[in-house]
């Protein structure tokens, strides 16, 4: 009886690991890309100086 081997390097290549991080670094960033330009579109409106904050 023979078993089979599932960490030989025909199922699981070495470099996969290291391009799925780098696929997973570049959607973060993106999303970080994103965010910061939605964030920059934000206009709040100043509050007037006579009136509490809060």
């Amino acid at each position: 009886m023979e078993l089979l081997d599932l960490g030989s390097g025909i199922v699981t290549p070495p470099w996969l690991p290291l391009l799925l991080v780098g696929v997973l670094l570049a959607v973060l960033a993106l999303l970080y890309l994103s965010l910061r330009r939605h964030l920059g579109r934000i206009d709040l409106p100043d509050a007037p100086a006579d009136e509490p904050r809060g």
